[in-house]
């Protein structure tokens, strides 16, 4: 007896479980059909992507310009303090000789 309450409850929640499922893809149905005009209709503001992109790509430009600049900088940089060690004009030697402490 317990056994075919069981089942008959079983039934009910299949019964139950379907027509939800049926009002779940009835929902993506309609959703499925405005998602499809949407698509359908031309983008809005496209020309205002396209000049935003367009800006975008000069300034990137310009960004990869001053990037070339700082490099050349820094090697500018680095000659000039190459240049400095050697005002004293020392050599290797006497500049090591000066760097040790007097015993």
């Amino acid at each position: 007896m317990g056994s075919i309450a069981r089942i008959e409850n079983a039934l009910e929640r299949l019964e139950v479980y379907r027509d939800d499922d049926r009002r779940k893809v009835a929902d993506l149905e309609r959703r499925l059909a405005g998602s499809k005009m949407a698509l359908a209709r031309p983008f809005e503001r496209e020309q205002e992507l396209t000049t935003a992109l367009s800006e975008l790509a000069v300034l990137n430009a310009e960004l990869d310009l001053d990037c070339g600049a700082d490099d050349g900088a820094l090697l500018d940089d680095t000659a000039q303090d190459e240049e400095n060690e050697d005002v004293l004009g020392l050599d290797d030697e006497e500049a090591e000789d000066e760097d040790e402490p007097e015993m």
